[in-house]
Order: C-alpha cells, then sequence, then structure tokens
C-alpha cells in the first residue's frame, strides 16, 4: 500500500472533469512542462487506464479526462478523492462519499480554536481557500481584526483586493459585504434570522453557479453568536446533509 493523499472534490473539478493536484500531492507527480501520461487505477479496477496529467508550466498541475469516472461515482462537490502513490508514474484514485457525519478527531479539528477567533469548518470549506491561495489572506486580515467592526472589516478585505457591496441580484439592493476569486465573505452582527436569509441567497448563488466557497464571520459574544450558527450548520450536516451544499468557513470573534 502506497501513500495516501486526501483531498476535497470542488464544482470547478467536476465541472471540467479534473483534479488539482494540490500541494501536499504534488512532490508525488513527476514535473515537467509538456503534458505527460501517467497510468491510473480507478476504483478496485485491477487495470490501470492513461490519463494526461498538464497544468505545470502555469504551476497548476492537474489531471485531465475524468469526467466519466466523476459521473460513475456521482461525484459530488465536498467528497473526497483519495490519490494512492503506487510509484513508477502510476496511481489509484477512489472517492469517499460525504456522508454529513464526522468522527470526534475530525470535529476537533474543524473547529480549531485561536485566542482571537473560532473557527469551524463546513463541508471543508478551507480546502477551497487553501487551493485558491486564500487562506493565509485571510488569516492574516482576521489577524488584524481588533473589535467587531462592520466597516472597518470589510475595509481591511478591500485593501486586499477583495470587491466590497457585491450585488446578488439586478434587481434587488442585496449585496454581500466582499467577494474574491468566486469567494463570497459576509458579515453578519445583528440575528440569527438574518444569517438564515444569507444561507437562501447562497442557494440561489450556488445555483447560478457563482460561489465556490464562504468566508462568514460573526462573534462569540453577540447575536447571532458563533455557537448558534455553528449549532445550525451542524444540525444541517448531520440531518438535513443535501439542503445547503455551499462550503462555509465560519468565524467567531471574541471581541
Amino acid at each position: 500500500m502506497g501513500m495516501k493523499i486526501t483531498q476535497t472534490i470542488v464544482e470547478s473539478q467536476i465541472k471540467y472533469g479534473i483534479l488539482d493536484i494540490l500541494k501536499e500531492a504534488q512532490p508525488y507527480f513527476s514535473r515537467s512542462y509538456v503534458s505527460v501520461r501517467v497510468h491510473v487505477f480507478f476504483d478496485d479496477e485491477s487495470s490501470p487506464k492513461a490519463i494526461n496529467l498538464t497544468g505545470w508550466k502555469n504551476d497548476t498541475p492537474m489531471l485531465t479526462g475524468l469526467t466519466e469516472w466523476y459521473k460513475k461515482n456521482s461525484a459530488a462537490v465536498g467528497d473526497k478523492v483519495i490519490i494512492e502513490v503506487l510509484g513508477n508514474n502510476s496511481y489509484r484514485l477512489s472517492i469517499r462519499k460525504w456522508r454529513g457525519i464526522v468522527s470526534p478527531i475530525e470535529r476537533q479539528e474543524k473547529a480549531s480554536r485561536s485566542e482571537e477567533h473560532e473557527l469551524f469548518d463546513y463541508r471543508d470549506a478551507a480546502a477551497v481557500l487553501e487551493e485558491k491561495g486564500l487562506l493565509s489572506e485571510v488569516n492574516r486580515i482576521l489577524s488584524e481584526i481588533d473589535k467587531a467592526d462592520h466597516t472597518k472589516i470589510q475595509e481591511l478585505f478591500r485593501r486586499n483586493g477583495w470587491e466590497t457591496g457585491k450585488r446578488i441580484l439586478p434587481q434587488t439592493t442585496w449585496a454581500w459585504d466582499a467577494y474574491k476569486d468566486r469567494v463570497v465573505m459576509s458579515l453578519e452582527f445583528s440575528l440569527v434570522d438574518a444569517v438564515h436569509r444569507d444561507f437562501f441567497r447562497l442557494l440561489m448563488w450556488h445555483q447560478d453557479k457563482k460561489v465556490d466557497a464562504v468566508l462568514y464571520i460573526t462573534t462569540t459574544f453577540r447575536e447571532p453568536k458563533f455557537e448558534n450558527v455553528r449549532r445550525d450548520l451542524e444540525i444541517l450536516r448531520s440531518k438535513y446533509s443535501s439542503l445547503l451544499p455551499v462550503l462555509i468557513y465560519l468565524v467567531g470573534l471574541k471581541h
């Protein structure tokens, strides 16, 4: 049995039949500035298929030609791809379906805490932020927040190249607080009902294929409290997993 690396499937991969090779897995793939063929065993198949490894020239390596395999496995956003490294440019790919249930260890990892804020990762949004190169940027911005001031926080994101006041629908005045590279940032310091309203609006954008992940910022000390939003997400994840397929990185400011 070889090295195994787990990645989370995002919408663009299903749409284009590709698998982006993230930083953790890249050392196990041959680097070439032209497309090369690698041997892939799909699921429990005993014979490999030759597929293309491309994208190194732009530092975005990926496997292509996976559309039929995704269809066969009914792949969905949030599912896991397990890459098993077999050696000699050979790999085994399998999919682990997202079930909406996590182990205590996974729950602890996804609900990690820091001195300045609490975090909860709904459906592995952090993996998408990391893939886009935004996770470190988000963490840096969070470290610069000294209080839950809507205007000041929005300005911090604007200075880092995020579009603020992103209109949700042309026929309404609804807007996201910030938006960058198909990631929505929303601040909510009022009512938990407003959070549920945002979930509804996110479903619209998900159906319109405009969003890959969401950074949702609230506080631990006033409505809607972090613990209440996390509770609602955990209920959705464990009992109604298909209702909210959007990936959400929830942050609870402590000051």
